[in-house]
């Protein structure tokens, strides 16, 4: 070949390959832009489900399809997704189920506890016999039965449950199921709930409360039995039946704790991550101050039997208010996985949520009508909030946090 073409055809290649090896190095320099995902938290429920204060496993909490089973330490977590309302029910085969409409907001996790009670065996009533049916749980409530209460044998059952009433603004000392719902009596069936303080204090205005379509309404009055000093009532049905007074709930006052943040460093990387996220939450109520000494400053010269029993059924009163017994704990919740960006720090930071408010009641204390006010200390939950930190291969960032 002549050496000038062969010269030419040299060169002509060399440009080729050039060109080629240019063309390679600026596609490479197009992927080195990193991978950008959004960084989104789902809006969550957790909580705990227990049994006379202890953890209840295998309960089925279910907020409409979506699921969860309790732990051996009764906790659960649901992840609701997006923001909205929702209704979360706890049930478990021989329990009374519990349920509450709540509100979820994306970035946080809504603190959800239950108690569930064993339903009790029914008994016979027969049409010509009296029965004395007591509530098993707490030993409060009594139903006493005439003859002919019913025209054939029935299977009747009471049990005690805890019910969440704040929002009807009902202080419940007793709440029974009772079965089967809907039974129509011939003859008024008596009420009785016990009452342990002395004759000097008593609560003012018993009502005996029907549940309707999930809200409490009052039923009819109760008074207080002259022998016996407890507070007594008929009714005529069975359903949902609660006994108690009016409670007003003063506005909640919000505040926040710091928890611990969590970084998740994917700095000097191109590639998007998904990384786990578990967030420490705390559950629960708890009274804000000594109780005992609330109503000491509330009933001056009460006594220490009368103090201490009457503390105990505020108790009963705000239990039935929150849905669950008096105790604050402290949940580690698995939540999905989140994203993170290509050269990208995300830093969670973590805010527990707390309100507190007052229940008031009135009482009758020495022949006069007294107020008391509860502040009760509420832990909601947790919100979270993320931050971002941009490396060098994010030439239009220079670092710094963005909410």
């Amino acid at each position: 070949m002549n050496k000038y073409l062969t010269g030419a055809f040299a060169f002509a290649l060399l440009l080729s390959t050039s060109l080629s090896f240019t063309s390679c190095k600026d596609e490479d320099e197009v992927t080195q832009t990193p991978e950008q995902v959004e960084t989104k938290i789902e809006a969550y429920v957790s909580g705990r489900v227990m049994e006379m204060g202890k953890p209840l496993a295998d309960v089925t909490v279910a907020a409409g399809e979506i699921t969860s089973t309790t732990d051996s330490e009764g906790n659960y977590t649901l992840a609701i997704g997006s923001a909205g309302d929702v209704t979360v029910t706890a049930y478990k085969d021989g329990y009374v189920a519990a349920s509450s409409q709540v509100t979820v907001a994306e970035s946080e996790i809504l603190s959800l506890d239950f108690e569930l009670t064993q339903q009790n065996e029914s008994v016979t009533l027969s049409p010509d016999a009296e029965l004395v049916l007591e509530e098993k749980r707490d030993e409060f409530t009594t139903l006493f039965f005439q003859p002919q209460s019913v025209t054939a044998a029935t299977e009747v059952s009471i049990t005690e449950y805890i019910t969440r009433a704040e929002k009807d603004n009902m202080g419940a000392l007793s709440v029974i199921y009772c079965t089967p719902d809907g039974q129509q009596f011939e003859q008024p069936v008596k009420i009785q709930v016990v009452r342990n303080t002395s004759s000097d204090l008593y609560f003012a205005n018993m009502k005996h409360y029907v549940e309707e379509n999930g809200t409490w309404k009052v039923e009819s009055d109760m008074t207080v039995d002259p022998e016996t000093g407890d507070y007594v009532g008929e009714l005529d049905h069975f359903s949902s039946h609660a006994f108690g007074v009016e409670a007003q709930w003063g506005a909640k006052t919000a505040t926040t704790e710091d928890g611990a943040s969590q970084e998740f460093d994917n700095r000097g990387k191109l590639d998007a991550v998904k990384v786990p996220l578990t967030v420490e939450s705390k559950n629960g109520w708890e009274v804000d101050g000594d109780l005992a000494s609330i109503i000491r400053t509330a009933l001056s010269g009460v006594s220490e039997a009368d103090a201490t029993e009457l503390a105990s059924e505020l108790n009963r009163m705000i239990r039935n208010a929150k849905g669950s017994e008096s105790s604050v704990s402290t949940q580690q919740v698995k939540l999905n996985e989140i994203s993170i960006s290509g050269d990208t720090k995300a830093t969670v930071a973590v805010q527990h949520k707390i309100s507190t408010s007052s229940m008031t009641v009135s009482v009758m204390f020495k022949g006069q009508p007294v107020s008391i006010s509860v502040p009760v200390k509420v832990y909601n939950g947790v919100s979270m909030k993320v931050s971002y930190e941009y490396g060098s291969l994010t030439p239009e960032h220079s670092g710094g946090n963005i909410g």
